[in-house]
């Protein structure tokens, strides 16, 4: 089901949403969403809470330290550590592709036989 929704950026950056469009997404006030822009326009994400009820201690733990980690701006130091130590997370820069010693280089057949 594709639904088409029209609205109007007020002062302060500020969008008035659709009482159908937060039914259709299943949000209600304080859920949060997020909107991926791409070339072609922009797509809204509805993010669902989960039960805290239904999360084990250790579980919720790992969120709040993946939260901490994602929220808190990388350090030039620490981009710096991750190259040096070949994280699979940083592309090492490719080395420039290393040129024929001198008199190896061979022309091609078609040049060799334009040459004739």
């Amino acid at each position: 089901m594709n639904e088409a929704y029209r609205m109007r950026i007020a002062d302060r950056r500020q969008v008035t949403l659709p009482q159908r469009m937060l039914d259709v997404l299943g949000l209600e006030v304080g859920d949060e969403f997020g909107i991926e822009v791409s070339e072609g326009g922009a797509r809204v994400i509805a993010y669902k809470r989960v039960r805290s009820d239904l999360m084990t201690p250790e579980i919720q733990r790992m969120l709040d330290e993946r939260e901490r980690e994602v929220s808190r701006p990388t350090t030039i130091g620490e981009i710096m550590r991750l190259a040096r130590s070949g994280s699979k997370g940083v592309q090492k820069k490719k080395s420039a592709p290393k040129m024929p010693a001198a008199g190896a280089y061979r022309p091609s057949r078609v040049a060799a036989a334009e040459a004739r």
